[in-house]
């Protein structure tokens, strides 16, 4: 089940969107200003309310879903679901399918681990963020989303993304930092204008394969282990890459990494490295280089040292 305030929304009954939000059993000041802790509306066109921010409350009214004018909806700090034993159970109501003029969406800090397959509907949406909301799951058709250039859900409890990611072509920017039992980014494979991908402090044991518009990747502390396909990112732009792994396993840096196009930055401390590969020296866009707290030896440490010195003068080399 999911919650439920009425057994059906009837929005016939309101004539406005003050009546509306007349109907919620909290007050919402209207212009209110957002650094307080009450919700509020503000209004575009006169009787039109366009965007609204629910914080701590208890509750989300059904009525809600009749705001047909709304481009941007925020909730903060608050239970909008009844208690339930099952997880599962937390599931944003289906009736969001009403909201068809949104554009971006914020949730935070509130319970709610799955979205319904109707929230692929909001054809709209560019921009979805959700912080610490417990997600387990994105509906299997949010592919169907192609308007999004903008999502946002860190620290949230999902294992995987699913398949149909790939098919949003509108993506510029992915942030899924701070997911614990993230173990995948394989969804993103094949997709197409993803230009930054960040998945930080996550346990993704690889990196994802044929991206070929993405040019800053940011993987810092998770489980990868080596660089098998870095050559297939980012193989579409002459963009200034930036790829940064820290804090992860990486023991293994192929050949092949001399074929990133347009290399700049790379950053690769903390991890088991004990040697670089020579094609590694063959990559003159490289400015800098970080490889500080792995396993060189001494001498091959100083290889790498004076090498550099010789291919990139100019290089920012951290050891």
């Amino acid at each position: 089940m999911t919650f439920r305030t009425q057994s059906k929304l009837d929005c016939s009954l309101y004539d406005s969107d003050y009546d509306i939000l007349a109907s919620f059993p909290f007050p919402v000041d209207i212009h209110n200003s957002e650094y307080d802790y009450s919700s509020f509306a503000d209004k575009l066109v006169e009787n039109e309310i366009h965007r609204i921010v629910i914080q701590n409350e208890t509750v989300l009214p059904l009525t809600f879903f009749c705001l047909k004018h709304l481009t941007y909806f925020g909730i903060f700090n608050s239970h909008i679901i009844p208690y339930s034993d099952n997880d599962a159970y937390y599931q944003f109501p289906s009736e969001i399918e009403h909201l068809g003029s949104l554009a971006s969406i914020v949730i935070m800090n509130t319970k709610i681990t799955q979205l319904p397959e109707e929230f692929s509907k909001l054809k709209h949406l560019w921009s979805l963020e959700m912080h610490n909301t417990d997600l387990i799951k994105l509906p299997e058709n949010f592919g169907n989303l192609t308007s999004l250039v903008f999502l946002r859900l860190n620290n949230n409890s999902f294992v995987y993304l699913p398949k149909t990611i790939s098919n949003v072509e509108t993506f510029n920017m992915v942030i899924l930092d701070d997911n614990s039992q993230l173990r995948s980014l394989q969804s993103f494979n094949g997709i197409r204008n993803l230009r930054h991908l960040y998945a930080r402090n996550c346990i993704i044991d690889r990196i994802p394969y044929n991206m070929p518009d993405l040019y800053y990747l940011l993987l810092s502390k998770n489980n990868i282990t080596n660089l098998y396909g870095i050559e297939t990112l980012g193989y579409n732009t002459n963009e200034s890459k930036t790829f940064v792994f820290n804090s992860n396993r990486i023991n293994y840096i192929p050949p092949e990494i001399r074929y990133v196009r347009n290399l700049n930055h790379l950053a690769l401390s903390d991890n088991q490295l004990t040697y670089l590969p020579m094609q590694i020296f063959q990559i003159d866009t490289l400015l800098t280089l970080d490889i500080s707290n792995n396993s060189f030896s001494t001498n091959e440490l100083n290889r790498i040292i004076q090498t550099f010195k010789k291919t990139h003068p100019n290089l920012t080399l951290y050891y």
